[in-house]
C-alpha cells in the first residue's frame, strides 16, 4: 500500500483544527493485515511515495487491522489504513503523544479523552482532523469526487430537499452543486453523530444559505434532534480539482 501527496493542512483554515491528508493506492492483490507509518514516512510521502506495507523492523510504528474488519476486501482494508494513519498523526500533533484512533461497537472512531475528529476518504483520498473539546461541540470533515453524470438524478433524490435546490449559485455547475450539498450534509451528520448516535437521513437536514466559502445547514424544525444540535450549522468547503472537501463545525464559544 502506497501514500503520496501527504499534506498537513486542509484547503481553507480553521483555527484549531489539525488536519492530514493524503493520496493512496493499493494492489488487490495485497493482504494488508498491517502497515507501518512511520513519521519520516509521512514525510517521505510530502516528496513522493512510502510503501505502507514494506518489509521493516516491526514496532511501536505498526497499525493492525481490527477483528471487525476481518473479512473485508483490500480496498475497504485500505481505507481504513488511510484514515486510521491521517487521524493517528493528526492526533499526535494535537496532544504530543501518539495515539490509536480503535473501532467501537458502533463503528464509528474512538477518540483520545478531550479531543474530538472525524475521518474521510474517497476511492484514493483519505483526510482526518483533530480538535480540543475545550474549542469545539462539534467536528465533521467529509471529502467527495466530483458527482458524475450518470450520477446526478439519483444524488438530487437521496440528499435534497425541496428547497435546497433553490440556493445553487449561478457560478457554480449543477455537478459542482450537487457534489456540495451531498458532502456538506455528510460532514454535518459526521459532527453530529456523537451527540445523537444514530445514522440520520439525508433529508433530516435543509440548507440555509451558501457563499463562495460557506454552506450553512439545519435540522429541521420537525426533527427529533432539532433541540440538541445547533439551529445552524457552517458548513467550510472548498473544491480542489476533482474532490470537494467540506468541515461541518460549532465552536464552544
Amino acid at each position: 500500500m502506497i501514500i503520496a501527496g501527504a499534506s498537513n493542512s486542509l484547503p481553507f483554515r480553521l483555527e484549531g483544527v489539525v488536519c492530514r491528508r493524503c493520496d493512496y493506492s493499493y494492489l488487490p492483490s495485497e493482504q494488508l493485515a498491517s502497515v507501518r507509518h512511520f513519521d519520516q514516512g509521512w514525510d517521505a510521502a510530502k516528496q513522493g511515495v512510502f510503501d505502507l506495507s514494506a518489509p521493516g523492523s516491526r514496532g511501536s510504528a505498526w497499525l493492525d487491522l481490527p477483528p471487525t474488519l476481518a473479512l473485508a476486501v483490500t480496498r475497504r482494508r485500505a481505507d481504513y489504513f488511510a484514515g486510521r494513519i491521517c487521524a493517528s498523526l493528526a492526533i499526535k500533533e494535537l496532544t504530543g503523544r501518539s495515539h490509536d484512533i480503535p473501532i467501537m461497537a458502533d463503528r464509528s472512531p474512538a477518540w483520545p479523552k478531550g479531543t474530538l475528529g472525524s475521518i474521510s476518504h474517497t476511492a484514493d483520498h483519505a483526510v482526518a482532523i483533530a480538535a480540543s473539546t475545550g474549542l469545539y461541540r462539534l467536528l465533521g470533515v467529509d471529502v467527495e469526487k466530483l458527482i458524475s453524470q450518470e450520477q446526478l438524478q439519483a444524488v438530487r433524490e437521496l440528499a435534497c430537499c425541496d428547497g435546497d435546490i433553490e440556493f445553487q449559485p449561478v457560478e457554480m455547475p449543477y455537478d459542482a452543486f450537487l457534489t456540495l450539498i451531498f458532502s456538506a450534509k455528510e460532514a454535518v451528520y459526521k459532527a453530529a453523530y456523537p451527540l445523537v448516535r444514530q445514522v440520520l437521513d439525508f433529508k433530516e437536514v435543509i440548507v440555509l444559505d451558501i457563499t463562495a466559502t460557506t454552506i450553512r445547514l439545519a435540522f429541521r424544525r420537525t426533527s427529533p434532534f432539532a433541540g440538541i444540535i445547533p439551529i445552524s450549522i457552517p458548513v467550510l468547503y472548498r473544491f480542489c480539482g476533482p474532490l470537494c472537501f467540506c468541515v461541518a463545525y460549532d465552536t464552544c464559544l
